[in-house]
């Protein structure tokens, strides 16, 4: 099952975080997904494709999670063909995907 919500949502449930990944598509510096962790989510998925944003972005992974807790793809997610078949590498969890609003796109 996917969840879908938008980021006024992500605040204050606890059971939402429980047994789920949490998608942060362009990532940034890891602002939502780090906090998604700091809530109790199983495990972050970053995506972002500047290296020198990466480089601190996994700095602050490592300073915030556990090796287990993250994983950052390199990868341009307009021009992407990752395919990642989270029902057979994550059977036992949900997928959080979060919606935010961006202008300027």
């Amino acid at each position: 099952m996917i969840w879908i919500k938008k980021s006024y949502a992500i605040k204050n449930s606890i059971e939402l975080y429980k047994n789920k990944i949490f998608l942060d598509l362009f990532a940034g510096i890891g602002t939502m997904g780090l906090e998604a962790i700091s809530r109790g989510i199983s495990e972050v998925i970053f995506f972002e494709n500047n290296i020198e944003v990466i480089n601190i972005l996994r700095k602050n992974c490592l300073d915030i999670c556990k090796n287990n807790q993250f994983k950052i793809y390199d990868e341009d997610l307009i021009n992407s063909k990752l395919e990642i078949e989270f029902q057979i590498k994550y059977p036992q969890h949900q997928i959080l995907i979060l919606v935010m609003h961006c202008h300027n796109m």
